[in-house]
């Protein structure tokens, strides 16, 4: 009997270890599905390139911003390291920014970071993964508004500098001290309770309250002086409809930046003038380049080298554009570049930093392995 018994346990024990080896082996093939790559291009270019399924039940695509705030700056490394419910493989920077003053680290367009609104549309090349988890990009414009309980709307912007004929709303997050002291400022209660966050393709029901000592942990809309409305009063029940175009209803995960470099498969052509804008004229010159791009099956996280003395130059967005088409991209979409051009992958940054060291910078775009 008791050969027997030990005998059955050793077979259980092999079993075991048998489905941890396998645990383990399956755990080490999906990070393996997350591939980079360093490629040599004529300029000379050096390019980076992160490659990722689109299609694995462990491997997703996510955005985070700075301190995971909706203001504030910091390097792709750091953002990388605030996730702490899955393994990060790859990160790349992302949107435009403020550099400076109260509202440092306000992206040009909008961000979505697991599920929550954190800056609305600005009209820009936005890309995002829609809830049937495909890749789409567009023009993404704001439809967000502020309705009174008199039946009058009012545009509303989230988490930025409020002008004095603007209105905005303020995430529990977001300083109070960086709201205008201009105007009139409210506190929400929304109806739902677990309404801290606001949620795209939404209408939600808030009532104005008094201050209280448990205002840091709630909404704060801030209404600008030029606007012709009475003062709110106590109680007072408003809506918040979170909509947008097209709609990003159930997104869970969006980023703007721009412009398009890859539409259809086939690269995009830039021109600009010497008399053109700085950001027109750095479209036909050499930088260092970050990218997005996707086909049917991948995901591609890119970063191009520049600024280097007897080194890599840099590309151009015809170039950038090209590589991408090469690279197997059916769309693309370009990122802020320059000194703010930064691939992380597995635990190191990869490209060249062309500032010399990691830049601030406001969010950032990451393939993490899921626990």
């Amino acid at each position: 009997m008791l050969v027997d018994q030990i005998s059955m346990l050793n077979k259980v024990s092999s079993r075991l270890i048998f489905a941890a080896l396998a645990f383990a082996l399956a755990r080490g093939r999906l990070a393996a599905e997350v591939t980079y790559e360093k490629l040599q291009r004529k300029g000379p270019a050096t390019v980076h390139v992160v490659q990722a399924p689109l299609r694995s039940p462990t491997v997703e695509l996510r955005t985070m911003h700075a301190f995971g705030k909706p203001l504030g700056l910091a390097p792709v490394s750091s953002q990388a390291a605030l996730v702490t419910n899955a393994v990060v493989l790859a990160a790349i920077n992302a949107d435009y920014y403020e550099r400076a003053g109260d509202f440092a680290g306000d992206v040009r367009g909008v961000q979505i970071m697991n599920g929550s609104l954190i800056s609305n549309p600005g009209g820009n090349v936005t890309f995002w993964i829609d809830p049937r988890g495909q890749p789409q990009v567009a023009v993404v414009e704001s439809r967000i508004q502020l309705m009174l309980s008199d039946g009058r709307k009012l545009p509303l912007t989230v988490n930025e500098f409020r002008g004095d004929d603007e209105a905005t709303i303020y995430s529990p997050t977001v300083s109070r001290d960086v709201v205008p002291a201009t105007g009139r400022s409210y506190f929400l209660e929304f109806n739902e309770p677990s309404s801290q966050v606001l949620a795209t393709g939404q209408a939600y029901t808030a009532k104005v309250h008094a201050a209280s000592g448990n205002d840091a942990a709630g909404m704060l809309l801030s209404i600008g002086p030029a606007i012709n409305l009475p003062a709110l009063s106590n109680g007072a029940e408003l809506r918040i409809i979170t909509a947008t175009q097209p709609s990003l209803r159930g997104v869970r995960e969006a980023i703007s930046g721009g412009p398009l470099l890859v539409i259809d498969g086939k690269a995009q052509k830039f021109s600009a003038n010497e008399s053109d804008a700085y950001n027109l004229s750095t479209m036909i010159e050499r930088h260092p380049r970050s990218a997005v791009g996707w086909n049917n099956t991948h995901l591609f996280l890119v970063a191009v080298d520049g600024r280097q003395k007897n080194g890599s130059v840099g590309m151009t967005l015809d170039e950038l554009s090209a590589f991408l088409v090469e690279l197997g991209c059916t769309a693309a979409m370009n990122l802020d570049g320059g000194g703010s051009s930064t691939l992380w992958h597995e635990g190191k940054v990869k490209n060249f930093l062309a500032d010399g060291y990691e830049r601030d910078v406001a969010n950032s775009l990451l393939i993490v392995k899921t626990r």
